[in-house]
């Protein structure tokens, strides 16, 4: 279900925010995102929406409601079509007002992810969001 380098950052995630919070792997972003308007070439975004998915996503307990993305980027996502696909994704997340983080597959630090993690956790309401949906819907 895994490579090796998400069954490694899972299990990162897992220790440090497990316990208080929900973490899910491999979230499509149609289970996260639905078109709220209808742009002239809807058929595109949807396809997208339905092709792409979220490395991890975490959510409060117990309501699962989702506070955060997290990319986990290996070398592939220097190529072109990759790095429209992680425009894309950015996109998205700040249209709904969710942070999305992305991590280096291979460099990352624990104590820095783990440290990132927590600030945009701590920095990110969800009446901030909900505000902001609200605005976008």
């Amino acid at each position: 279900m895994f490579s090796y380098q998400e069954r490694k950052f899972h299990d990162l995630l897992s220790r440090n925010f497990g316990e208080d919070w929900q973490i899910f792997a491999k979230v499509r972003m149609a289970d996260l995102v639905d078109l709220a308007n209808e742009p002239k070439d809807r058929g595109r975004y949807i396809n997208w929406i339905l092709t792409r998915h979220i490395d991890f996503v975490i959510c409060e307990k117990p309501q699962q409601r989702p506070r955060l993305g997290i990319e986990l980027n290996d070398s592939s996502h220097t190529q072109y079509d990759r790095a429209e696909s992680d425009k894309f994704k950015k996109s998205v997340f700040e249209q709904v007002g969710l942070p999305l983080l992305p991590f280096d597959a291979k460099t990352y630090k624990e104590s820095e992810v783990v440290n990132q993690i927590r600030e945009a956790l701590a920095n990110h309401s969800i009446s901030e969001n909900t505000e902001r949906q609200s605005q976008h819907g």
